[in-house]
């Protein structure tokens, strides 16, 4: 059972409202509000949200009072977690169009880094009419 009494304090805490929670775990907000006060017995939603309240899953279903996250999945640098939240705030075509971009420049450097190779990355020349 997902425990709304804790998943409200910790957005109290950190002073995230339920529309800009749903927004960076990619729901709508009518979800949160069900998580909250429908006591269900669990949401497809449950590890999102707990990884963006900086907690546990368990301690928001009640399974333990420790509220302090998973630190196996927590391996992020400080400034990793800042560029994770910029990403959190963007609709989903902006999160599209910056995840095409990170792809791009990923290949753009592991390409960068690749040995040179024997073969033209260019077409062989074509004769067309007209042309010797």
């Amino acid at each position: 059972m997902i425990i709304g009494s804790r998943l409200q304090a910790l957005m109290k805490a950190k002073g995230i409202t339920q529309g800009q929670l749903a927004r960076r775990v990619g729901v709508s907000q009518p979800t949160i509000f069900k998580m909250i006060h429908d006591n269900k017995t669990g949401s497809v939603h449950l590890h999102a949200v707990a990884r963006v309240l900086e907690t546990s899953p368990e301690y928001l279903s009640g399974d333990t009072e420790d509220q302090s996250p998973n630190t196996s999945d927590l391996t992020c640098t400080a400034e990793d977690r800042e560029w994770l939240s910029l990403i959190h705030d963007l609709n989903a075509k902006e999160r599209n169009a910056v995840r095409q971009l990170m792809i791009a420049l990923a290949g753009a450097s592991l390409a960068a880094d690749a040995p040179p190779t024997a073969q033209s990355v260019h077409s062989p020349q074509q004769q067309f009419r007209g042309q010797r």
